[in-house]
């Protein structure tokens, strides 16, 4: 039998889980949208620097690099805006 407090705490989980997943979903929507804006704009992106992108996981930075792709004129000035991942 299951106590109420176990309860709670089994319901608290779910919903952490259930929050976690959403926020790691959307995340993963914006890195796509990101993906997608560069190859629309540039062309077949090198492998690095997908794998850059695949390591951001801020949201707010994947927004705002996803605007800066409007506004660059090359691949290489907008890997320029991409963080370094070994910093």
């Amino acid at each position: 039998m299951v106590t109420i407090y176990e309860q709670r705490g089994i319901e608290q989980g779910i919903e952490q889980g259930i929050e976690q997943g959403i926020e790691q979903g959307i995340e993963q929507g914006k890195r796509n949208m990101l993906l997608q804006l560069l190859r629309k704009k540039f062309g077949e992106l090198p492998a690095e620097l997908e794998t850059v992108v695949a390591k951001i996981d801020l949201p707010e930075q994947l927004d705002q690099l996803s605007l800066a792709v409007l506004d660059t004129k090359s691949l290489n000035d907008f890997r320029k805006l991409v963080p370094d991942p070994s910093a």
